[in-house]
């Protein structure tokens, strides 16, 4: 499919674009499993981007079959979409939900053992979603400490609703995940005012804080070092949710610890 560029009447410029993920790829399972809304196979996915600073929505819907996959992304914009900002999206979309990565060698391994071997049965085609930047991903990470994921996802939303810049189209709101700088301003009471605990909001603060006042640049430090807030767990789930960051290897914590201790 080639890129489709339109402009409505109401002044939102629109491109359509394709993706061909590496099958297979069940769209519905790997976008929906670990949501916290409820979604019908029919519903679109949607996704918030920054597109050279300013928000556009992209909305994503499968064209094709778990064993034949295909997904259309239909990118709304306010400001008129350059080729150059089309391709930015199409690859950092297809980044974020995965679409290269081949489950086939993994499924061979796993075929005859007992317990691996059904599950993935039943999660055949399910391709783990990425977060577009390391801090998002490491904010996540700490909001679902200790808590159900069910709790946290909640407190995401009323954290991006309360920070995040608002895309007004088509009479609905949309709402892009904060920026380091935006939640650098904050206060531990307005965080906490979201659900987070104190410590939990102090962390986000000064990690925000030490990227911008480009004391650290976060996404440099995760091709360095793996990430680990205070478990390999939170390693593993910060360093593998972000794009394209697929080393699983844990260096050590003191880089980090050394952004959120100030």
């Amino acid at each position: 499919m080639s890129d489709d560029k339109r402009t409505r009447k109401t002044g939102i410029n629109e491109v359509m674009v394709a993706l061909e993920p590496v099958a297979p790829y069940d769209f519905f399972l790997s976008t929906r499993l670990f949501s916290s809304a409820h979604f019908s196979a029919q519903d679109p996915y949607r996704e918030v981007l920054r597109l050279k600073g300013i928000p556009a929505l992209v909305t994503v819907t499968a064209t094709g079959s778990v064993d034949q996959p295909g997904l259309c992304l239909k990118v709304l914009a306010r400001h008129p979409l350059t080729s150059e900002e089309v391709n930015a999206v199409k690859m950092l979309m297809g980044s974020m939900l995965n679409v290269s990565l081949e489950l086939s060698p993994f499924y061979r391994t796993i075929q005859n053992d007992p317990i691996l071997g059904r599950i993935t049965k039943h999660l055949r085609g399910l391709k783990p979603r990425k977060t577009p930047t390391v801090f998002e991903a490491l904010v996540r990470a700490i909001t679902e400490q200790q808590i159900s994921l069910v709790a946290a996802h909640h407190i995401q939303e009323r954290l991006i609703q309360a920070f995040g810049e608002r895309l007004s189209l088509g009479g609905e709101n949309f709402f892009v995940f904060p920026t380091p700088e935006r939640l650098a301003r904050t206060t531990e009471e307005e965080l906490r005012d979201c659900g987070l605990s104190r410590n939990k909001a102090s962390y986000i603060i000064r990690i925000a804080r030490s990227i911008a006042d480009v004391s650290y640049n976060l996404e440099n430090l995760v091709e360095r070092a793996a990430i680990r807030y205070h478990s390999v767990h939170s390693n593993r789930n910060t360093g593998n949710r972000s794009v394209d960051r697929r080393d699983d290897h844990v260096t050590g914590d003191r880089e980090i610890r050394g952004i959120s201790c100030g």
